[in-house]
């Protein structure tokens, strides 16, 4: 069965419901070691006549289901254009 369906059949529908329910718990209906949370803090895109960017920054970290202790976690930002004027990116024969 789908993650999503598990969680559904428990009544978890959002981030809210899913916060208040233990690492463990949700491991025991999953039948999992760990679980990935990840959530996007912040996102901006900027358009202008030729050029486009976008900048993303995501937060990831996995969690014990035995214990609930975070097993690891970080934080990134990816950063990326789309300037025509940039010929890098473009296929060479």
């Amino acid at each position: 069965m789908a993650i999503d369906a598990v969680l559904a059949e428990r009544g978890i529908t959002d981030f809210h419901k899913l916060s208040v329910v233990s690492p463990m718990e949700i491991g025991r209906w999953l039948h999992a070691d760990a679980l990935v949370y990840g959530e996007v803090v912040d996102y901006e895109a900027y358009y202008g006549f030729l050029f486009d960017a976008w900048r993303v920054t995501a937060r990831v970290r996995m969690v014990s289901t035995r214990d609930g202790h975070e097993l690891f976690s970080c934080t990134d930002t990816r950063y990326s254009t789309n300037d025509p004027s940039d010929r890098s990116h473009r296929h060479r024969d």
